[in-house]
């Protein structure tokens, strides 16, 4: 007998936990390599604490995921120049 549980394709797993349901700013695709402070930097006056007010499902600091979707507000959201920022569309966008 196995210890592993089995899934049917009816499950879902995600390790990637959702996006923010409403953002007031631009939506930013987390790549690998970053932290939430990286990701501050990369924008004007952006804080840490800035981003976890505006995504309230990140409960630490310290984790984030690969392909994780977070919210950069638009009050601070004026990018530094940085060749690698990728973002993301509003879900359900067809902009």
């Amino acid at each position: 007998m196995s210890d592993c549980q089995t899934f049917n394709n009816t499950q879902m797993v995600s390790a990637v936990p959702p996006p923010p349901v409403t953002c007031s700013g631009v939506y930013y695709i987390v790549q690998s390599g970053d932290s939430l402070s990286t990701i501050a930097r990369r924008f004007v006056q952006m804080t840490v604490q800035d981003i976890l007010v505006a995504n309230p499902q990140i409960t630490n600091p310290n984790i984030i995921y690969v392909g994780q979707i977070i919210c950069i507000p638009h009050n601070v959201a004026s990018l530094v120049d940085h060749p690698s920022l990728q973002t993301a569309r509003p879900i359900g966008c067809s902009c």
